[in-house]
């Protein structure tokens, strides 16, 4: 005579931590008393997903979605057959595209040998951005959001060059828009 058995079934997640959307997270059951072919059925929110499987794995998770497993057992001697695992809420986070635009200041008309000063207006640039200012396609300026030249000519294009660092970017560079300076001669009269 046999003892009566009861399965139980846990799972867990390849993300320990927030992924980005798109990223393939593997869930992982660990079971006892399951049988020798025991059959599995996936749930993401309660709707069945997956195949029959001790591994499920998709790239399509949304953030607060919730994931476990139903182990069917097929052991002798079973209290139970069905049996649903722990479950586990995954988080994601969604793709961001970085972007800069520049202002000019005073504006694209000056003066020779007037100070301009260019600013930069970013979205999703992280934590740590890198500015690389253009005039005239060649590198100039420091790292910084901001850019002061006094020394333009008619016809100088200015622009900013964003590499971003913040997670989950479908692009790490961003370009801005071109200013084109219109600049006046000194007059004497």
């Amino acid at each position: 005579i046999n003892a009566m058995i009861t399965p139980s079934v846990s799972i867990t997640s390849s993300a320990s931590e927030a992924v980005c959307a798109g990223t393939e997270i593997k869930f992982t059951t660990t079971d006892k008393n399951g049988g020798t072919s025991p059959t599995y059925q996936w749930k993401i929110n309660g709707h069945n997903t997956g195949q029959n499987n001790s591994v499920f794995a998709s790239e399509q998770m949304n953030s607060g979605d919730v994931v476990i497993c139903v182990l069917t057992s097929n052991a002798n001697c079973l209290s139970q057959n069905n049996v649903s695992s722990n479950s586990v809420s995954v988080k994601v986070n969604p793709l961001v595209t970085p972007s800069v635009s520049i202002s000019a200041s005073p504006s694209e008309k000056i003066c020779e040998h007037a100070e301009v000063k260019f600013n930069a207006q970013v979205t999703n640039s992280g934590t740590g951005p890198v500015f690389q200012w253009k005039k005239n396609g060649i590198a100039t300026g420091v790292n910084s959001v901001s850019y002061s030249d006094f020394a333009l000519n008619n016809f100088d294009e200015i622009r900013c060059v964003l590499t971003s660092n913040a997670q989950c970017l479908t692009t790490k560079d961003a370009e801005s828009n071109v200013i084109s300076m219109k600049v006046n001669p000194v007059l004497t009269p």
